[in-house]
């Protein structure tokens, strides 16, 4: 059976195989289903408003999460998603993770307990724009 890496930043997500200890190949790419936009495109033009409790001014409201923040948990949520789909379907044993920080609490956050029991390694570093032997470089010190 295989091991799996995820290579991830927030906008990206390489699956990288190991077949019985042959060499690693980029398996598939994952990018998310929404596309990454400002955070003026994703809220409205103009905040919220609401009344002071002791007089007749108004003050804006601010928005309790950035919605930039919200499509990467997002997609660390369809990123998970897929990895337990196929860890389901034996597609591999054993998960190293490499990812940007930020991304690598997200997928923590948000997988489950079966899938966090095969990870063997992580590291919170952004290597998606990484040439690949750089790449190759970090997955073999994780994996031996």
């Amino acid at each position: 059976m295989a091991n799996w890496v995820l290579i991830a930043d927030a906008y990206h997500a390489e699956i990288w195989v190991q077949e019985d200890h042959m060499l690693l190949e980029k398996e598939c790419v994952l990018i998310p289903s929404v596309h990454h936009r400002f955070n003026r495109e994703v809220g409205s033009d103009r905040p919220g408003r609401t009344n002071s409790s002791n007089d007749a001014r108004r003050s804006s409201i601010e928005p309790h999460t950035d919605s930039i923040e919200t499509e990467h948990r997002n997609f660390a949520r369809e990123v998970t998603n897929f990895l337990s789909n196929a860890l389901s379907n034996n597609n591999f044993k054993r998960l190293a993770i490499i990812a940007a920080p930020k991304m690598l609490g997200y997928l923590r956050d948000v997988r489950d307990k079966k899938l966090a029991d095969v990870v063997v390694g992580e590291v919170a570093k952004d290597l998606i724009k990484s040439p690949a032997s750089e790449k190759l470089a970090q997955i073999n010190a994780i994996l031996t």
